[in-house]
C-alpha cells in the first residue's frame, strides 16, 4: 500500500527539519529547506542537490575559529586549580573541598600584580567570608551560593587575562560582588535560625528542674560524677588522652568556627543581634573548656604523690624523663638566650619590610609598599580578613636591640586566637626534634609566657607560648 499525498509532505517536511538541525551550517541549510520546500516534490534527489553545499562550505569557517583561539590569552593555571575546585564544592560541601577552594583561591592572590589585586580584594574578602560560612553551617548553605562562587571566578579570570584590568573587567567584578553579596546574608540569616532555635530550646528544659518533687535530689547528683575521676587516685591514659583531644577540638571551634562568625557579624551593621549570640556561645565554649582545663590538671596533681614509685616526682604533666607536651620545637636565640616556640603558633618569621621598633608591632609592617597582610602569615592570624589585619598590632617582647639592630633584625610573629606577641631574635629559627633524652620541667605561672624548660645535660630551653586567656 503506496503512502498517501498527506503522508508523503510530512516525511519530506520530516527529513528537511532533521537536515536543518543537523546539518554542519543551519544557514545554509535553512536556504536549501525554503527552496526545497517550494519545489512540487522535496524528495531525495532534492536533499542530494543541498548536500553538496555545507561539504564546501564547513571547511571554510574552521581556520578563522582556530586562529581566533589563538589569539584569546592563555588562561592561567591558577584559574583551573579553582575551577576544579569550585566544581568540587558544588559536588559536595565538604570541608576537603572548602579548603582546596580557600588555597586556590590563595595561590590567585598570591599570582597577582598589585593593581589587579587591588581591584580584586574586596572580591577575595567576599569569597572568603562564604566560605567561612559554609564551614559553619555546611547543611544549611543555599544551592545558588557555589554557583555566585563560579561567577566570583569568572571575573577573576577576567581581570587576570585582560590586557587592561580596569576596563571591561571591572564591570564583570562588579556583577560578580553583586551575586555574591546576595548569597551572603541568606546564609547568615539560616545559621541565625538555627542558634535561635537552640536558644529556644534551652529555657524549654529549664523550668522542668524545679518542677521536681524533691530537688534536694538533684544537686547531689552532678557531685559524684566531678569528683570521683579525682579522688580514685588515678585516671586512666585513654582517658587523660580523650580529655586532651575534646580540648584541642574545643579550641579549634572557637577559634576556627566561632569567632570568624562572631567578627563577621560584628563589623556588619544590622546583625547585633547575631553577633551577642555568638559572643555569647564562645562566652560558654571557653568556660567548659576552662572546667575541664582546670579539671584535668587537678586530677594530674593528685595522680603525682600515688605514682611517684614509678614516675619521676615532677609536677603535672611530666609523668617520666622526656615527656614533652610537643615533639617538634622551633628553637632560636631571643635576649641573649636559647628559646623555643610552639611551630602551630609561628603566625610569621623573617624581616619585616617596614621593620619592628617600638613596643607594638603593627601587622601592617608586613605587607611592604604593594604586598597584601594576609598572604604573609599563617596559622590563626590568617583567618582575620586584610581589613581587620591592616587595623591589628601586638606587644614586642622586650629586649635590647635598639636603633639599627631593632629594625633589621628578623621577628618572630606567635599569635593563637586573639592573642599575639613579636620577638626579636638573633639567629635563624631551628626545628629540634624532642627525643626521649630531653627532660621536661613546667612552668606553674599561668601569667608566664615560658610554657617550661626542657633540658639535656648542660643543655637547657625555654618554651615560649601564647597561652589562652581564661575567662
Amino acid at each position: 500500500m503506496s503512502p498517501s499525498k498527506a503522508e508523503q509532505e510530512f516525511y519530506s517536511e520530516l527529513d528537511d527539519a532533521i537536515d536543518n538541525l543537523f546539518g554542519p551550517y543551519s544557514g545554509d541549510n535553512e536556504k536549501t529547506g525554503k527552496t526545497v520546500s517550494g519545489g512540487p516534490k522535496p524528495g531525495s534527489a532534492a536533499r542530494q542537490a543541498t548536500d553538496p553545499k555545507p561539504a564546501t562550505v564547513s571547511p571554510a569557517p574552521a581556520p578563522a575559529s582556530e586562529t581566533t583561539a589563538d589569539r584569546r590569552p592563555a588562561v592561567p593555571e591558577e584559574i583551573y586549580n579553582l575551577e576544579e575546585a569550585l566544581l568540587s564544592l558544588d559536588w559536595e560541601i565538604s570541608q576537603t573541598n572548602i579548603d582546596l577552594t580557600r588555597l586556590a583561591l590563595k595561590n590567585i592572590q598570591a599570582s597577582l600584580d598589585p593593581e589587579r589585586a587591588e581591584n580584586l580584594a574586596e572580591l577575595f574578602t567576599t569569597m572568603e567570608d562564604i566560605l567561612d560560612s559554609m564551614a559553619v553551617a555546611s547543611q544549611i548553605v543555599p544551592t545558588t551560593a557555589p554557583k555566585a562562587m563560579q561567577e566570583g571566578m569568572e571575573a577573576i579570570k577576567a581581570t587576570m587575562i585582560a590586557e587592561d584590568p580596569g576596563a571591561g573587567a571591572h564591570n564583570m567584578v562588579v556583577l560578580a560582588l553583586a551575586k555574591l553579596r546576595a548569597v551572603a546574608p541568606y546564609i547568615l540569616k539560616d545559621d541565625d535560625l538555627v542558634a535561635e532555635r537552640e536558644e529556644r530550646e534551652e529555657p524549654e528544659e529549664q523550668p522542668e528542674t524545679p518542677q521536681q518533687p524533691a530537688p534536694e535530689a538533684i544537686s547531689p547528683a552532678p557531685r559524684p560524677a566531678v569528683a570521683s575521676p579525682v579522688s580514685s587516685g588515678a585516671i586512666s591514659p585513654r582517658l587523660a588522652e580523650a580529655i586532651g583531644s575534646h580540648l584541642n577540638i574545643l579550641e579549634k571551634c572557637i577559634a576556627k568556627r566561632i569567632l570568624p562568625m562572631e567578627r563577621l557579624f560584628g563589623k556588619n551593621q544590622g546583625y547585633e543581634k547575631l553577633h551577642a549570640i555568638h559572643a555569647d556561645l564562645r562566652k560558654r565554649l571557653e568556660r567548659q573548656r576552662e572546667i575541664l582545663t582546670q579539671a584535668l590538671d587537678e586530677a594530674r596533681r593528685q595522680i603525682g604523690p600515688g605514682s611517684s614509685a614509678t614516675d619521676d616526682p615532677a609536677p603535672g604533666a611530666n609523668r617520666s624523663p622526656g615527656a614533652s607536651p610537643w615533639k617538634v620545637l622551633a628553637t632560636t636565640t631571643w635576649n641573649g638566650q636559647t628559646v623555643a616556640f610552639v611551630p602551630d603558633q609561628i603566625a610569621f618569621q623573617g624581616v619585616a619590610p617596614k621593620g619592628a621598633t617600638g613596643p607594638y608591632f603593627p601587622l601592617k609592617n608586613l605587607a611592604g609598599l604593594f604586598g597584601k597582610i594576609k598572604a604573609k602569615v599563617t596559622g590563626d592570624l590568617a583567618h582575620h580578613p586584610e581589613s581587620v589585619l591592616k587595623t591589628m598590632a601586638v606587644p614586642m617582647a622586650a629586649d635590647g636591640a635598639e636603633g639599627r639592630a631593632a629594625k633589621q633584625a628578623p621577628i618572630v610573629l606567635l599569635f593563637k586566637e586573639n592573642s599575639g606577641t613579636a620577638f626579636r631574635v638573633e639567629t635563624p629559627i631551628e626545628l629540634l626534634q624532642v627525643t626521649p633524652q630531653w627532660r621536661w620541667l613546667p612552668e606553674n605561672n599561668p601569667d608566664s609566657m615560658v610554657a617550661g624548660k626542657l633540658s639535656k645535660g648542660d643543655q637547657t630551653v625555654r618554651v615560649i607560648t601564647i597561652r589562652t586567656p581564661s575567662l
